[in-house]
């Protein structure tokens, strides 16, 4: 017997060059990943308190997660 983990892509927070981006895929049998702004890289799996403090955003993925559902950009913010 196995055990099941069921991942909900919306809560990941993948950390990829000190930013934190959005999934667009996840390749369980290549243990890979990528983001909404284009960046492929291998799975590291760490527990959510080794994550450091402060993070950047990933302004591309966020763009594209807001576009995706219809939400609006800030006023005034790095969306374009």
């Amino acid at each position: 017997m196995s055990v099941v983990l069921y991942l909900d892509q919306a809560r990941l927070q993948p950390v990829l060059d000190d930013a934190w981006h959005r999934v667009a895929m996840i390749s369980f049998t290549g243990g890979t990943l990528t983001t909404l702004c284009g960046e492929t890289d291998d799975i590291e799996y760490k527990p959510a308190a080794l994550r450091p403090g402060a993070l950047k955003t990933c302004w591309e993925c966020d763009t594209a997660y807001r576009r995706s559902h219809n939400i609006a950009s800030p006023p005034g913010g790095r969306h374009t």
